[in-house]
């Protein structure tokens, strides 16, 4: 408490009196990660004092070994102790016939860490300025070592946009990531993807961009550096980096992604004729692996970047359903690849009614208005199903959107009245007393 009230005379008192130690006992909030003793340092004055006279007010009781937390309060505050770190090592240096001070003797090089918290508390270190530290320590190679917590940082640094009181390269952030498979063989483009209670901010999407216009090469490292299992045709979904030309839709390589071939647009080009005659067979030899890499994709789609549904004028919603119609209505479909195409339509359904995005819905009954078919009637899902959304958007008062399913949906007065909210139940109660 007396640290917390830079009450430094307090302190001294306290000590002449006889104490020893000082309590640095770690805080905690309930549902919140646990806050370092130095974070409730206020001053440079009482930094110093601590420093002087109780350094291991410092240490970082979490860590074996002789190390220092870096969870300062703001920026100022740490770089004054780095500054302090330096000349204790210098004045530790030059005189080292003399008589050591408190401090002396205390500090090597590399003894600086990050420590982690739970990545699910984001909403918290974000709120604590924490990324002010993420891209100072990101920037700054003496951080770089294995007691870097890059994983967090880079979740950190990855979901905010650039500002005039933050920017950080993208050199720099692909070196971040580097240095982490370095140190801790940790790939910070899994970690983030991992991170689902957080949407990849555009900022990061051109990262991601940046790294297959100018290291595209490096996906194919040995070491996995550029993640490529279902993450990277999600990145490859995310920057648009995808073919929309329907006669390559089914190509096996690629997946319909375009992957920097611009080199091969004429080759693409000539063969245009023989894709068309050659569609059935494709489909026929990729059914399986198209349809797993749709239904992992969608996965993070939905979760890390739902805007790439609306986003472009709707260019890749035209393109997911494309696919989708293409394949569901194929004569070399079975069964449970039917049923997995139609879980991933759920899926996708689930998300727009639940963010009710009207204008998806809008696009979808002008250009594939199998979607809100029932199944009895050429569509995909079962009547129960579309009933369900049309219950979500009651249940929600999304007024717009469920006046819209109602074109096609028809539910009973008492399903109407179990499934709405207090909203819903004023607004369409008319609609049932005819």
């Amino acid at each position: 408490m007396l640290v917390i009230h830079n009450d430094i005379e307090l302190l001294k008192y306290y000590y002449s009196n006889g104490n020893v130690g000082i309590v640095t006992q770690l805080f905690s909030v309930k549902n919140s990660p646990i806050v370092a003793p130095i974070y409730y340092i206020n001053s440079i004055d009482m930094l110093e004092y601590l420093f002087n006279n109780h350094i291991n007010f410092f240490k970082e009781p979490r860590i074996d070994g002789n190390r220092y937390s870096t969870n300062f309060k703001n920026l100022e505050l740490l770089k004054h102790f780095e500054l302090l770190l330096t000349q204790s090592n210098s004045n530790s240096t030059s005189s080292s016939s003399s008589s050591p001070s408190p401090s002396q003797n205390h500090f090597s090089d590399g003894h600086f860490c990050f420590i982690s918290h739970s990545i699910n508390n984001f909403e918290f270190l974000k709120n604590k300025n924490l990324l002010t530290f993420a891209n100072y320590f990101a920037s700054n190679s003496k951080y770089h070592d294995a007691n870097l917590d890059y994983e967090q940082l880079f979740v950190l640094i990855s979901n905010v946009e650039p500002s005039s009181q933050l920017s950080i390269s993208f050199e720099t952030l692909r070196d971040f990531a580097i240095n982490s498979m370095k140190y801790k063989r940790k790939n910070l483009f899994f970690t983030r993807a991992s991170v689902r209670s957080t949407k990849y901010a555009y900022h990061y999407l051109k990262f991601i961009d940046w790294m297959f216009i100018n290291y595209n090469q490096e996906k194919e490292n040995a070491c996995n550096f550029f993640y490529k299992g279902f993450h990277h045709y999600h990145n490859l979904f995310a920057t648009h980096r995808y073919c929309s030309n329907n006669n390559d839709i089914n190509d096996t390589h690629n997946f319909s992604f375009n992957n920097n071939n611009n080199n091969n647009n004429n080759n693409n080009n000539n063969n245009n004729n023989n894709n068309n005659n050659n569609n059935n067979n494709d489909i026929e030899g990729n059914k399986h692996l198209v349809i797993e890499r749709l239904e992992k994709s969608t996965v993070l789609i939905n979760d890390l970047t739902p805007y790439l549904y609306e986003i472009n004028n709707f260019k890749f919603l035209n393109w997911f359903l494309t696919i989708i119609k293409i394949y569901y209505f194929s004569s070399s479909i079975d069964n449970t690849e039917k049923k997995t195409i139609k879980a991933i339509v759920e899926s996708f359904m689930n998300l727009i009614i639940h963010k009710s995005r009207l204008q998806v819905l809008e696009i979808i009954h002008q250009n594939f208005d199998f979607i809100l078919k029932k199944e009895s009637n050429g569509g995909i899902l079962d009547i129960n199903t579309l009933k369900s959304y049309l219950f979500t958007s009651l249940k929600n008062g999304s007024i717009n959107v469920s006046k819209f399913l109602f074109q096609f949906i028809n539910i009973t007065k008492k399903e109407f009245e179990k499934n709405s909210n207090q909203h819903s139940l004023l607004f369409f109660s008319n609609k049932f007393n005819k």
